[in-house]
């Protein structure tokens, strides 16, 4: 795919998720969170990351309680200055700060984890392949902080993305990392590798 259809399919993908309606958004992400909950990846305990859904993304919240209950200490992401990503812990009623993007998160001067000190971590996606390569926004600040555990069993790395976004064959960058696990609202794919 050209880096022109990649951009496009990136902008399609994008506009179409932010004009989903209501209603339906509400019913996806009802069907998402069962997904999530019933992955064996997250039967838990461990150090999971997800994320604050924005543009229009499927959002994995409805879940984070329940992960809780079963011993997962959750963390999000905190975008650092030099277009570099940790993860920081986040407590049920910590107060949320937007970023310089707009996206909440948690206070910077906690303290801040590796992706490879976390055991799962949810990527938000623009599009996945059922190989797991991942579209995203395109600034790669999950590439970067998943570089280092790229080839690694851990931290699970699952895709979160709507099913319209799965797509045949996404070209992969030599920094991309690809994802483990892909869930939408409507299935759970294993990616083949």
């Amino acid at each position: 795919m050209t880096a022109t259809a990649t951009g496009e399919l990136r902008s399609q993908l994008r506009a179409r998720r932010r004009q989903v309606a209501p209603a339906r958004r509400a019913a996806a992400e009802r069907d998402l969170v069962a997904r999530l909950e019933s992955l064996p990846e997250l039967a838990g305990p461990g150090r999971l990351a997800t994320y604050v859904a924005a543009d229009g993304e499927l959002d994995p919240a409805g879940a984070v309680e329940l992960l809780r209950r079963r011993g997962w200490t959750v963390h999000l992401p905190v975008v650092g200055t030099e277009r570099d990503m940790a993860f920081v812990a986040w407590e049920h009623g910590d107060e949320l700060t937007p970023n310089r993007y707009g996206i909440p998160e948690p206070p910077a001067h906690r303290p801040q984890r590796t992706a490879g000190e976390l055991d799962v971590v949810l990527v938000p996606c623009v599009a996945l392949d059922r190989s797991g390569n991942r579209l995203g926004f395109g600034a790669g600040f999950y590439d970067r902080a998943l570089q280092d555990v790229a080839s690694a069993p851990t931290p699970v790395r699952i895709g979160v993305v709507w099913d319209d976004g799965i797509v045949d064959g996404l070209d992969p960058h030599a920094l991309d990392v690809p994802m483990h696990v892909v869930v939408t609202e409507r299935r759970v794919l294993r990616a083949a590798r």
